[in-house]
């Protein structure tokens, strides 16, 4: 198979895989960025709705058997 339909790889960009590491890192510094001030919030806040309902969330979140539904 080596005509012009072949399944052949094409060679890797070098320049892409830092790329994607950076962008997995931004991701995953956003991600933690968002659920601290979401903690922050709860903390701030604890008696008021948005307090309440944050804390409810994280809460069901951090209960690996409500992800199985």
């Amino acid at each position: 198979m080596t005509g012009r339909t072949s399944h052949n790889a094409l060679p890797r960009d070098p320049s892409s895989i830092g790329t994607r590491s950076r962008y997995a890192a931004l991701c995953l510094l956003s991600g933690l960025v968002l659920v601290a001030a979401a903690l922050l919030a709860v903390e701030k806040f604890p008696d008021t709705e948005l307090g309440r309902t944050i804390d409810a969330h994280l809460t069901q979140l951090a209960d690996p058997e409500s992800w199985i539904q």
